[in-house]
């Protein structure tokens, strides 16, 4: 499991008043930022304790981890050049209207 890091600390309200313990919802919610390590510790903790004691959780992050890695090992797809070529011409548009 991934240890809880200090880095990009973000704490809103509605974390501020989280209770001791985390339901599988309270879970989903942050699942993001502690995946992406951006958890204070003591969310974080707390969030650790509820996956080791509820495995569908823990399927979530699971699956959310390999889905993000699975995407992150694929190489970018290439375009047809006449989509590519419509793609920008939509966007230079849209760009010069703004």
């Amino acid at each position: 499991m991934r240890p809880c890091f200090q880095a990009n600390l973000i704490i809103s309200e509605d974390r501020a008043s989280l209770d001791a313990t985390m339901d599988c919802k309270k879970i989903l919610e942050e699942l993001n930022l502690y995946i992406d390590g951006d958890l204070d510790r003591d969310l974080c903790e707390r969030l650790e304790a509820h996956l080791k004691d509820c495995e569908r959780c823990q399927i979530v992050l699971d699956t959310t981890k390999k889905t993000i890695q699975f995407y992150r090992d694929q190489a970018p797809l290439e375009l047809p050049a006449d989509v590519s070529e419509r793609l920008h011409s939509v966007l230079r548009a849209r760009w010069k209207r703004q």
